[in-house]
């Protein structure tokens, strides 16, 4: 942990109420306080969801980032409460950024049922991402890892392997079991998302 700045040491011994009460007038010291005391959860607890060393402290900095710009506009009754929640809602919008972002929807022909492989489809990419952000939240913590990890970031298997040190073989084991899985989630959501049927896409 780096040092507190000097305006900073003030509020080292503070309670969370005085320093959310310190930063809502803008005091610095308050705001690096409550920063270094959260960091290291808040980053596990993010890092934890996107299995990215790198995107996690991006969404960290970018929630305190969000805190301090609005310092005054907000009533923080308990400042860790306020963070999780707001870490909780940032993860999930960048895992939906992901889901929706279209060139990731190669990846998804998988989950369209074998007599529409060669069909094009306009899908309702709102609903599927529901369904498919729901389907991903019922997988075990290393298939869902698996899956994160290699079909929304792209990842290859040798670099997954060093990431999750788990072996070539077992991540292609958990690779199959997240799509299986997913299969069955996401078969009752396919037909309704299929509003018209062309040619050639998948």
């Amino acid at each position: 942990m780096k040092a507190l700045h000097h305006n900073a040491d003030a509020f080292h011994n503070r309670t969370d109420s005085e320093l959310t009460e310190a930063l809502r007038r803008g005091e610095e010291g308050a705001f690096e306080v409550l920063f270094l005391r959260y960091w290291k959860q808040a980053h596990c607890f993010v890092k934890s969801r996107v299995f990215s060393n790198e995107e996690a402290k991006e969404i960290v900095q970018e929630v305190f980032t969000d805190i301090w710009h609005n310092r005054g506009d907000r009533q923080i009754e308990n400042f860790k409460t306020y963070l999780f929640t707001a870490l909780k809602y940032r993860t999930i919008k960048y895992i939906r950024s992901l889901i929706n972002h279209k060139k990731y929807w190669n990846h998804y022909g998988v989950f369209i049922p074998k007599s529409a492989n060669q069909t094009q489809l306009d899908i309702d990419y709102d609903l599927l991402a529901d369904a498919l952000e729901q389907g991903m939240e019922r997988l075990p913590e290393k298939t869902k890892a698996v899956f994160m990890l290699n079909r929304l970031q792209g990842k290859s298997l040798p670099e997954i392997s060093k990431a999750l040190n788990l072996s070539e073989k077992a991540i292609q084991y958990h690779l199959t079991k997240s799509l299986k899985e997913l299969r069955l989630h996401l078969k009752d959501y396919i037909t309704p998302l299929i509003t018209i049927i062309c040619s050639g896409l998948f």
